[in-house]
């Protein structure tokens, strides 16, 4: 319960003021204004700090409390905090005041963490009215009952496992009782990467016995990696109190590993020699892998800020080249460019164990670079006739090659009459082997021989070309 205090009566400064100076001038004096009483109840410390209380232990601190004249202790009590107690208030908390007695604040945490409390004293006169009430504010800190310490299993290739022996240290009267991860499959659902085989699977189990004086617990934990790179997780070993049974709290600490590759590749980077865009150019790289791994595959991937080559490089006859049970093999990679330019790709190399359980890629990634170049074609014109008569129509046909069809007939062939245009005329697959384009056109004066010329524009595989003039010769 909780009682309000007593209120100081406002005081009203200016009035004040007034009443001296009326006071003085009739020569009088004035009236002592009564001083608040003392509080009949006080404690110390008004404020109790735990620290540091381990979960399923006890802790106390003295709390001293005094009662004036005509007040007794009527209870002492916790108020608020279920961690914290009122202990062993004395004989002398019961006797009528003036009086000075103590008792203990108790904390004795189930968890771990900050939390925080009362106690509330209360003290009344024989009336059983005006009683007095004062609280002592209390907080603590509770850590777990033992430590279980980080593990790093340090570098291991991909596949292969290794152990370390570790402790876990705790209170006596305490057990080890399970022990897991956040992130395994547990109670043999699935392979795992950290595990402890000789820890149990269930509360019914104690790896380390249930002795109440134990005050440690030594088991073996077990690094399996099964992909590359730096690995963790976090091992939660749980403990519980032995007598009473029931009190339990978890000790988390933090496993790590670095996974290895099984393979090797090399070289790091290839750099492919200027490739037309109807062409391909080859490179290879060798692969070596661990006994027990085969090659599975290969794939590119694109690297930021370059241009895209994903899909200009290909390994072809891999698995011709790299059969299962070859310790080395090579790895032969072709260059397709698409367009003229430059193409930037990382090389993926997957390999796999004995029975496929665990495939990775290869951490090393050779750089593919290659740049694509346009094919040079040459243009050949033939006229149907070496000399025409003005005004007369002679037919001019143009062939480009090599066949600029690779990814069908693309560009356009201009006839020119000296610097005259005469026609332009896409090209055109004539019977699937030969592009041509062809021109009707009428000559007209001057008379005498005309200078005929064809010219392919190009596209994005083949450059232009301009063929060899051809005359003809007007007549009138």
């Amino acid at each position: 319960m909780t009682l309000p205090s007593p209120r100081r009566p406002a005081l009203r400064r200016p009035a004040l003021r007034v009443s001296v100076v009326i006071a003085l001038l009739l020569g009088g004096s004035l009236a002592t204004i009564p001083a608040i009483a003392a509080s009949p109840l006080t404690v110390s410390p008004t404020h109790v700090s735990f620290s540091s209380t381990h979960v399923g232990a006890t802790a106390l601190k003295p709390v001293t409390v005094k009662v004036a004249a005509g007040y007794q202790i009527d209870d002492v009590y916790q108020y608020s905090g279920a961690a914290f107690s009122v202990k062993d208030v004395g004989a002398g908390c019961s006797a009528p005041g003036p009086a000075t007695c103590t008792f203990d604040a108790g904390f004795s945490p189930s968890v771990t963490g900050a939390t925080s409390g009362s106690i509330n004293v209360y003290a009344c006169p024989p009336s059983g009215t005006n009683c007095a009430s004062v609280f002592v504010q209390l907080t603590g800190t509770a850590v777990a009952p033992g430590t279980s310490p980080a593990i790093n299993f340090g570098r291991l290739k991909v596949g292969l496992a290794t152990s370390k022996t570790f402790t876990v240290k705790h209170d006596a009267g305490w057990a080890v009782v399970n022990v897991g991860f956040d992130h395994q499959p547990t109670y043999g659902f699935g392979p795992t990467t950290f595990a402890v085989p000789s820890a149990p699977s269930d509360i019914n189990a104690y790896p380390c016995g249930q002795s109440p004086t134990a005050t440690s617990c030594a088991m073996t934990g077990v690094f399996s990696p099964r992909s590359l790179d730096a690995q963790s997780d976090t091992m939660d070993v749980q403990l519980c109190q032995l007598v009473p049974y029931g009190l339990c709290t978890t000790l988390t600490s933090t496993v790590s590993g670095v996974g290895l590759a099984p393979a090797t590749v090399t070289p790091p980077s290839i750099t492919f020699p200027n490739t037309v865009v109807t062409g391909t150019t080859d490179a290879s790289v060798k692969l070596t892998l661990d006994s027990g791994w085969h090659y599975s595959g290969y794939g590119t991937s694109y690297v930021p800020g370059q241009p895209d080559g994903v899909g200009e490089f290909r390994v072809y006859n891999d698995f011709y080249a790299c059969p299962a049970g070859s310790t080395t093999c090579t790895l032969t990679i072709e260059f397709h460019p698409d367009a003229a330019q430059k193409y930037v790709a990382d090389l993926l190399v997957n390999v796999c164990n004995a029975n496929n359980e665990i495939c990775v890629d290869l951490d090393q990634r050779p750089r593919l670079t290659g740049t694509g170049t346009q094919d040079t074609t040459k243009t050949v014109l033939r006229s149907s006739a070496s000399t025409v008569s003005a005004g007369s129509t002679v037919t001019l046909t143009a062939t480009v090659s090599p066949n600029p069809t690779y990814s069908g007939p693309d560009g356009t062939v201009t006839f020119k009459d000296g610097k005259t245009v005469l026609c332009t005329d896409p090209l055109a697959l004539v019977k699937g082997a030969f592009v041509t384009a062809t021109c009707s056109a009428v000559l007209g004066t001057p008379t005498g021989p005309h200078s005929l010329t064809a010219t392919y524009s190009g596209n994005a595989p083949y450059k232009t070309s301009t063929s060899g003039a051809v005359t003809v010769r007007v007549t009138s």
